[in-house]
């Protein structure tokens, strides 16, 4: 116990000295999908459950989308109350910080679980907590935690497997929960995965290992429901919901040449190979390696190839396109189709790896002559590449990208040398295992301080001017970005070398991108966005905003118009007679939209198409006048679709425009249609001075509802009915897990108590034995002794 608390000090010591430029100071993550869609999100998220507000819908984005159903935001991930509890931006980097120190908690608990010893479990932790995967992960905080709880998973399941306990299973069952709350499926889906074959390959006897891996999955995806059957929802009306085509699911696969960057970090970028854009390295540490090595060969033939096959199998996938294997498993394997990058198999191959590292650390220190000059070997051959890198771009290479220091990887190299030469030839045998550990710690630092980018507070917090002008719009409307300019800063960043993370150019190219409130920041100032950054966006809206933004300005302006789009940014000017110059900042021309319809506007007459696909054409004319009638393609009452109702009057006015109910009243002397300009999704009631009536879904992917004469109240509230159906399947799977652990509680006294009758038993019947053992040798001498005494008495 001792020594599982001192390793846990030395892993939160690690992780506080690492992110101390983080931790000690007024400095936060930023790179990529960080800075452009976590934190905004997150920031939105945190904001409405702060102000009482469940976050079940978006309204600043794609004229309003879902947001609880967005399952990478976390909502209900048990460690997202740092968000909830504490500021924001001390809470975003504690979510981020703990979950490397729980990496390398989980890690070190599945490696004792593995009877691996204490230093070896601190390798694997340390290597799987700081690898290059896990650092550039940052960017994507919901690969992050899914991760970390891949290894405390397996750790219970094994735990489960071995001493056949339904407690255990429960748990691990309920570490699957967490994990899918946590936000990427597709972690989800390879845990699950490795569990199966953990499960077909354990040398642990007997039928009970089958029987029982169902259970931990199925208390996973039940408490999970609550969370899951949005997504789902979503999931379906998302350009998901046919899967992806193999070439959209292979665009950021793994490099062969990448390969090499396991052994020198940016090698690719060192050799001008090409690289997907997810991950800057796959560095695991020149010590860690050697050890994944030492597994591989001395384990093939141990069922220990369980780890070994999946680090080959996972390092296989994530080369996806390059590979013949991923597009069988594409095209046969159920669920395969629908994981985006292949690139993420590293995640599991770091994990693998991470194993590996354990075993060959353990094994190190039980055959240490044998293998320390394989060990050297394997150095050496690092060495002679590194040697390679440096000569195809010189020395200077590493004065680019890590600052400066050139002499600090020729000194690493030798260092690592040097150690294990002393520690290896000397007397200190005992203090190897931390000269290691301090090592592969040194190495995974130097080199992930370059990976894990920070910048001002003030970043985030600091107000645009262009923000400071839009605040002062009372009613409500939407912005746009022009999309050339949006895409000139995208390849802006995109363009520089992603290893050159602080440097002040690209550090410049972030405040341009918020100068013009790229993406989604301007969620962080409640900016309502016709357009935004979204993998999960709906499908219809998202071929219609496409469009709008594609196609040239007078085709689509009447859209625009219908859109509330009253202020458009561009860093060109624009001509348009709708248009009208409303200020300039900082090399910005931000134009007001004059014939701007208001966000809900009463629509006199309705136009009846056959389908949705004749309704998209319909509304894309330029003549056609979404003032004057709206487009559906079902049925309306007192509406066929014939011209001529009358125009009528109507005052609409909003009264209560909030992300989850919308209050509206009009007066109006004739039949028509109220248009609400926010986009159509299922969960959204309207309610007509209190009575429910049905929405139409109008002009292709928007809102209508049909209104009479007179003075109405008009209330729409979005309570999706998936959710509760979730919340009903989460709740009987807490109750059915609560009486499952009563039930193995009990058994298990149970079982105390007959072990305690047993063991009493068998004390006795030893102490019986025991006597006998004694006393039967006496027997024949007693016989003896009576047989002289009845011949003397007689």
């Amino acid at each position: 116990m001792k020594k599982n608390i001192l390793a846990i000090l030395f892993l939160a010591t690690l992780t506080i000295i690492f992110f101390s430029p983080v931790l000690f100071t007024e400095n936060t993550f930023v790179f990529r999908d960080f800075y452009r869609y976590y934190y905004p999100f997150y920031h939105l998220k945190v904001s409405l459950i702060k102000n009482g507000i469940f976050p079940f819908w978006n309204p600043y984005l794609f004229s309003g989308t879902p947001l609880f159903a967005l399952i990478q935001l976390s909502t209900l991930y048990p460690i997202s109350i740092l968000l909830y509890l504490l500021p924001f931006g001390l809470g975003i980097k504690l979510f981020i910080i703990i979950h490397f120190l729980l990496s390398g908690i989980f890690m070190y608990c599945l490696g004792k679980a593995l009877n691996l010893k204490t230093s070896a479990s601190l390798a694997a932790g340390i290597t799987f907590s700081f690898s290059s995967f896990s650092l550039c992960m940052i960017a994507h905080p919901n690969i992050l935690c899914s991760m970390t709880w891949m290894p405390l998973i397996l750790c219970l399941y094994h735990t489960a497997l071995i001493r056949k306990s339904l407690l255990w299973m429960i748990l691990s069952g309920v570490c699957i929960a967490i994990q899918i709350l946590a936000g990427e499926p597709v972690v989800s889906y390879m845990t699950i995965l490795v569990l199966f074959f953990y499960c077909v390959c354990s040398p642990i006897e007997g039928k009970y290992r089958f029987s029982t891996l169902p259970l931990p999955i199925l208390i996973g995806v039940g408490l999970s429901l609550i969370q899951l059957l949005p997504f789902l929802e979503l999931t379906l009306f998302s350009a998901r919901a046919q899967g992806m085509g193999y070439l959209e699911a292979t665009d950021w696969s793994l490099h062969p040449g990448e390969l090499f960057n396991l052994i020198i970090p940016f090698f690719s970028d060192i050799m001008g190979l090409p690289r997907q854009g997810l991950l800057l390295s796959l560095y695991m540490g020149i010590i860690p390696l050697s050890m994944i090595c030492l597994s591989i060969v001395c384990f093939w033939k141990n069922w220990k190839w369980f780890w070994i096959g999946c680090f080959v199998v996972s390092l296989i996938l994530s080369l996806g396109s390059h590979l013949f294997l991923y597009q069988l498993l594409f095209q046969y394997l159920p669920g395969f189709n629908m994981i985006r990058h292949a690139v993420k198999f590293v995640g599991l191959m770091t994990f693998c790896g991470a194993v590996l590292v354990g075993y060959g650390f353990n094994l190190l220190s039980d055959r240490r002559k044998e293998l320390t000059g394989m060990l050297f070997f394997l150095l050496m051959v690092c060495i002679c590449l590194w040697g390679i890198g440096i000569s195809k771009q010189g020395i200077s290479f590493w004065g680019q990208t890590i600052g400066g220091q050139q002499y600090l990887p020729i000194i690493s190299v030798m260092l690592i040398l040097s150690s294990l030469a002393f520690c290896y030839t000397s007397a200190f045998v005992r203090i190897t295992p931390l000269a290691m550990l301090l090592i592969i710690t040194a190495d995974l630092f130097f080199y992930g301080s370059s990976i894990a980018p920070v910048i001002s507070q003030k970043f985030y917090s600091k107000k645009p001017a262009l923000v400071e002008m839009l605040e002062k719009e009372s009613a409500p409307y939407r912005y746009l970005l022009n999309p050339a300019t949006e895409g000139a800063h995208l390849q802006d960043v995109k363009g520089r070398n992603l290893t050159e993370n602080t440097c002040p150019e690209l550090q410049l190219a972030y405040w341009h991108g918020k100068s013009i409130l790229f993406s989604n920041l301007g969620l962080l100032w409640h900016i309502p966005d016709a357009s935004g950054y979204e993998a999960l966006a709906i499908r219809d809206y998202e071929k219609f905003i496409w469009h709008v933004r594609n196609e040239n300005l007078p085709s689509i302006y009447h859209l625009l118009c219908m859109l509330n789009v009253k202020y458009i940014a561009s860093e060109t000017p624009i001509s348009h007679k709708g248009l009208e110059l409303a200020h300039i900042t900082q090399n910005i021309w931000v134009y007001k939209n004059t014939g701007c319809l208001s966000r809900a506007f009463f629509v006199p007459e309705a136009m009846v198409v056959a389908d949705k696909k004749e309704a998209f054409y319909y509304i894309m004319r330029p003549e056609f006048d979404p003032a004057k009638e709206i487009v559906v393609f079902e049925k309306v009452p007192h509406h066929s679709g014939v011209r001529g109702q009358g125009s009528g009057q109507c005052i609409v006015g909003i009264d209560s425009y909030q992300p989850n109910e919308i209050i509206i009243r009009t007066k109006t002397n004739t039949h028509g249609f109220l248009f609400l300009g926010d986009a159509y999704y299922p969960g959204w009631k309207a309610f007509v001075d209190g009575k429910e009536t049905k929405i139409y879904r109008a002009n292709y992917v928007f809102r209508a509802i049909t209104i009479s004469p007179g003075t109405h109240n008009i209330k729409f509230i979005y309570y999706p009915q998936v959710f509760k159906v979730g919340m009903v399947g989460s709740i009987c799977t807490v109750l059915l897990i609560g009486i499952a652990g009563i039930f193995a509680i009990h058994r298990r006294s149970r079982g105390n108590k007959s072990t305690e009758k047993w063991a009493w038993f068998e004390t006795v019947h030893h102490r019986v034995v025991k006597t006998q053992r004694i006393t039967t040798p006496l027997i024949p001498l007693f016989k003896g002794e009576l047989e002289k005494c009845s011949r003397s008495t007689c």
